[in-house]
């Protein structure tokens, strides 16, 4: 995920902090639907789109950064 950071010039701090808000957002994302009054059925079509591996790593990285920044 960071070596696209590198082609767009953006230093690790910016770089984490996109992460952060990009995780945050995915790990909300059924929350978000359901406010926006989406059918069940809906959410659950949609569930692919921000369900998988690589938006389970982006989260995985909004916690931890989350974490290490209350804890400091």
């Amino acid at each position: 995920m960071y070596s696209m950071a590198e082609y767009f010039a953006l230093n690790k701090s910016v770089t984490d902090l996109a992460l952060k808000k990009i995780g945050k957002s995915l790990g909300n994302w059924q929350l978000t639907a359901k406010h926006h009054q989406l059918r069940s059925d809906e959410i659950k079509r949609m569930a692919p789109s921000f369900e998988h591996e690589d938006s389970q790593r982006l989260i995985s990285i909004a916690t931890k950064t989350i974490s290490r920044s209350r804890s400091s």
